[in-house]
């Protein structure tokens, strides 16, 4: 028998009433783990593998050879809670029952298969997203069991620990686990992607809201520092109240500088980001969704900023799931959800920790006192949008509306600020509408914008890089129509700070 291979978990957690079946629209978490199958087809094609019997747990994986070592990858995939028969889609999406149940089922499918030295990449959309952080934050507060001390009672043990609050968690408890669990020094996150996580957990209804609340109070979705990468796509038109998003925010008094964390906003409403409206399984240009930018997004940014996933490249024309056309997902349309409540009861997510503009019928969500946002940055599509002559195309709308989100319009005197080095001509139509403190320095919070290829847009230009320049030229030329606050005359020789995107 010879050494067991380098192992890559791979865990697809997929959102409510989601699931891969000939009746729903796939999504991004479906299309990633179908783009992942193809690359690593196409990796084993190159340089098949001999086949040999390996020690470990039983996972049937997919063998390729990369840098002289045999790698296997043994991927998971969950449906998500709400997709089973009858009731279960009542009882799990709207009460959020079976999400402890996931969790669960997703530490054991780990404890089985991993070893220390092993990859692990997590990624998921909608409560996915939420089950996929409720995980990192179970292994964070517990450790990960190793498989012959996974039994079901130790497995119930760890549970419980990890359902208290921290401050009434044992110490004790914590060291008795130690020899059972992998050395939790040595335990990481390769990668958490998730796609717009829904903090509320989506329930509709108010008392529904309260009691998933008390029930799920103690699952830890914030930032861990067992996760090298962290990466969350957001939306940017969701108006539903109770999905609210759950964004990461800069832990205070600590300290990570392994740490990678993206979160970046997207125009679109909340399956418009993580996939489920349109069906890129049919060979039909109209099905195109705007999810498909947030794909894109992901999927760049775990190639640069991980070890690597061997996901099959994109094609402007040929097979699905690797046909991507991001100029079409920009003008595709934006869906408008629960229309018939939202159009008199609605929400606006704050970016960045700005207030949405005010406006009648529309409650301001996400903004928290004292809270210090972590890396938010709207991608470059959203401005797109804010240029696009003739408007985009609304569900339920006939012909197009100009695209002017109120939370989007209220940040964008910040990504003026951010790039105000770029040109001092197209910053003179901003500056007004800037933030500042008494001495006339700018105080708007630094709001970078993230290009097609995934990376951020330097603020300033260089030869042969316009950089911040593509930024302002995307914004609305005459800034005193769209409703924003005007803050004065802004007092002449003040320095012009570069930001730091």
């Amino acid at each position: 028998m010879t050494a067991r291979p380098h192992r890559r978990l791979v865990l697809f957690l997929d959102g409510t009433w989601n699931k891969d079946d000939a009746d729903h629209p796939p999504t991004n978490i479906v299309r990633m783990r179908e783009i992942l199958k193809i690359g690593v087809d196409e990796a084993l094609a190159q340089a098949p593998p001999r086949p040999s019997a390996t020690s470990g747990s039983s996972a049937t994986g997919s063998f390729i050879v990369e840098d002289g070592r045999l790698v296997e990858y043994v991927v998971y995939y969950d449906r998500g809670v709400g997709t089973g028969a009858w009731l279960d889609p009542i009882k799990g999406g709207v009460f959020g029952r079976g999400l402890g149940r996931n969790i669960r089922q997703a530490y054991r499918f780990l404890s089985e298969h991993y070893a220390e030295g092993d990859e692990i990449y997590v990624f998921g959309f909608s409560r996915g997203a939420f089950t996929a952080r409720s995980l990192v934050g179970y292994l964070y507060a517990i450790g990960l069991l190793k498989p012959r001390s996974c039994t079901p009672e130790n497995e119930r043990r760890a549970w419980r620990h990890y359902r208290r609050k921290p401050q009434d968690r044992y110490c004790a408890e914590w060291f008795a686990f130690e020899p059972f669990v992998f050395d939790r020094k040595a335990l990481r996150i390769a990668c958490l992607g998730v796609f717009d996580t829904v903090g509320a957990l989506g329930v509709p209804l108010s008392p529904f809201r309260i009691a998933n609340a008390e029930r799920y109070a103690f699952h830890n979705t914030e930032l861990s520092s067992i996760v090298d990468v962290s990466l969350h796509a957001v939306a940017i038109d969701e108006c539903r109240r109770p999905f609210e998003a759950a964004l990461w925010q800069r832990p205070k008094f600590k300290r990570d500088e392994r740490a990678r964390v993206e979160q970046v906003w997207f125009p679109g409403a909340h399956a418009d980001i993580g996939g489920g409206y349109a069906d890129w399984t049919r060979d039909d240009p109209s099905r195109t969704g705007r999810a498909e930018l947030a794909l894109a997004w992901m999927i760049a940014r775990v190639n640069a900023l991980t070890p690597g996933l061997h996901f099959a490249r994109f094609e402007e024309a040929g097979r699905q799931p690797l046909r991507i056309d991001l100029p079409a997902a920009v003008g595709a349309m934006i869906h408008r959800p629960w229309h018939s409540i939202t159009r008199f009861r609605r929400a606006a997510r704050s970016i960045n920790q700005i207030p949405p503009l005010p406006q009648r019928g529309m409650r301001a969500v996400g903004a928290m006192p004292h809270a210090d946002p972590i890396h938010e940055a709207v991608h470059i599509g959203a401005l797109a949008l804010l240029a696009r002559p003739g408007g985009v195309p609304y569900e339920g709308d006939t012909g197009a509306t100009p695209y002017r989100p109120v939370n989007l319009v209220a940040a964008l005197p910040a990504i003026a600020a951010t790039y105000r080095a770029a040109d001092a001509a197209l910053w003179q139509a901003w500056a007004p509408f800037v933030r500042r403190l008494p001495d006339g320095t700018v105080s708007e919070p630094e709001l970078c914008v993230v290009d097609w290829d995934g990376t951020r847009i330097a603020p300033s230009r260089t030869a042969g890089d316009p950089g911040g320049l593509s930024v302002l030229r995307l914004l609305p030329a005459k800034p005193e129509a769209l409703g924003l606050p005007h803050h004065g005359t802004p007092p002449k020789g003040r320095t012009v700070v570069t930001a730091a995107c």
